[in-house]
């Protein structure tokens, strides 16, 4: 079976050349066509020879960085990522990698590609390492950035159902809401409305989580939720940690004890759990199709690894497991009337949390 990958060439701090260099790192799975739309010219700069398993599709637009998702919508709807979501919406693709701006990539696949049927806003799940055993997920990690019970309680909701597709059903996950402190009357209203409402709700909810506690808990959290703004910022400095901690141990080593780690495979595998380019990209869950995003920063390594996120997506149907999932699963049942109820009360009318 032939897989249909579409590639935003234009998306990203350093497109197109790492785009077209991490592609070409994906080449090695032969049973891939890759679509890459962009500026024809410019990605022929970095691709003078198109492999047969490769297309070139011309985009005459570019999102420019200051342009909202909305924007980017209604003026650039002949760009790269416009006609990727395009192609991937007509069933031309099979999924879509971009490393381009986050608020873009959402609008224009809820615009072009649609929502599982009771979602309404998408998220982005992160799987972050505790131990090299042990890990969370985190949600949202940058799709919805405004702060609202009720998104909250809805990216807790399909978080949960992306746990147990990738972990499995049982024990049922952990679900905790990152706050400034674990008892009731602490942090903003909307965290504190969002709890209220999970713990009404069929879910395994273990109430707030500090951050200081997120890698020492017993029991820690299997899913850990927020807005996408402090989602992504927590993603972020975990990731900018990660990597200074790993490149001061390599040095100590070096200095101390002469030990090179590059040496050592073992040791590069153990510390490539923490690489933000080993995970490369994550789905956008609540899409109807595979949108898998990736850092804005990505080098080739990244948007390799992307790639081969979005290859396992489609093949793993994770997609359609998750459209099963959310919409059989029965904390998700009220979800329209909770955002109804938002939407009312977001208007002057009177709040209501059930």
């Amino acid at each position: 079976m032939v897989l249909r990958i579409a590639i935003d060439g234009m998306g990203g701090d350093r497109a197109p050349e790492m785009v077209v260099e991490g592609m070409k790192l994906a080449m090695e799975h032969a049973e891939v066509k890759f679509l890459v739309f962009g500026d024809e010219g410019a990605l022929k700069g970095f691709l003078p020879s198109s492999p047969p398993s490769v297309s070139i599709v011309h985009a005459p637009q570019r999102i420019d960085g200051g342009e909202s998702g909305i924007l980017a919508v209604l003026k650039r709807p002949r760009s790269s990522l416009a006609l990727a979501m395009k192609a991937l919406a007509a069933k031309e693709v099979d999924a879509v990698v971009s490393a381009g701006d986050s608020r873009a990539v959402v609008a224009m696949a809820k615009h072009y590609v649609g929502l599982i049927g009771k979602v309404r806003r998408p998220v982005l799940g992160v799987f972050v390492p505790i131990t090299p055993e042990k890990e969370f997920l985190l949600v949202d990690a940058g799709a919805y950035t405004g702060f609202h019970a009720v998104p909250l309680v809805q990216a807790a909701l399909v978080g949960q159902v992306y746990w147990r597709l990738v972990k499995g059903p049982f024990p049922p996950p952990k679900v905790a809401l990152l706050n400034i402190g674990r008892e009731k009357f602490k942090g903003p209203i909307e965290v504190r409305r969002a709890a209220s409402i999970l713990q009404r709700l069929q879910v395994d909810f273990i109430g707030f989580m500090e951050p200081q506690d997120i890698f020492s808990s017993s029991p820690p959290p299997d899913v850990l939720v927020t807005n996408g703004f402090v989602g992504n910022i927590f993603l972020k400095l975990y990731e900018s940690l990660s990597e200074h901690l790993i490149k001061t141990f390599e040095l100590f080593a070096k200095s101390l004890c002469g030990i090179e780690f590059r040496n050592y495979e073992e040791w590069q595998e153990w510390f490539d759990r923490y690489r933000y380019e080993w995970t490369g990209g994550v789905p956008l869950l609540g899409v109807r199709k595979p949108v898998v995003l990736a850092h804005g920063r990505s080098g080739a390594l990244a948007i390799c690894r992307a790639i081969e996120k979005a290859i396992e997506v489609v093949k793993s149907n994770l997609t359609e497991q998750m459209e099963v999932g959310v919409e059989t699963d029965p904390a998700l049942r009220n979800i329209s009337l909770l955002y109804r109820t938002w939407a009312v009360s977001a208007l002057g009318g009177n709040r209501r949390e059930t």
